[in-house]
């Protein structure tokens, strides 16, 4: 019995390490468009300033601030699938194009 309940504990888990990792393999195109995104309003905002950054400090800056909303798109794949991560982006990167 006790083997059992083992075995299907270490069944669980590993199911649940592939679907998150599925998830996020999932999810790698709409963060890779979120990234461009967030570089481009972050370029838009120094030319509006007259601000400079490096190249190198640019990405920095663009990774700290992908990483929550990454994290939460990875999240949200993985509990409710790949169709509200893409109505979100979608809306996002419309919202995008409208505003320009």
């Amino acid at each position: 019995q006790a083997q059992v309940a083992q075995a299907r504990l270490l069944l669980q888990e590993a199911l649940e390490s592939y679907r998150r990792r599925a998830a996020a393999r999932e999810v790698a195109p709409w963060v890779l468009q979120l990234r461009q995104h967030l570089l481009r309003v972050v370029a838009v905002q120094l030319q509006a300033t007259d601000a400079e950054l490096s190249p190198p400090a640019t990405a920095a800056l663009v990774g700290r601030l992908a990483h929550g909303p990454t994290v939460a798109l990875k999240k949200l794949a993985f509990a409710h699938g790949l169709q509200p991560v893409e109505t979100f982006m979608q809306a996002l990167l419309q919202g995008r194009a409208e505003a320009q």
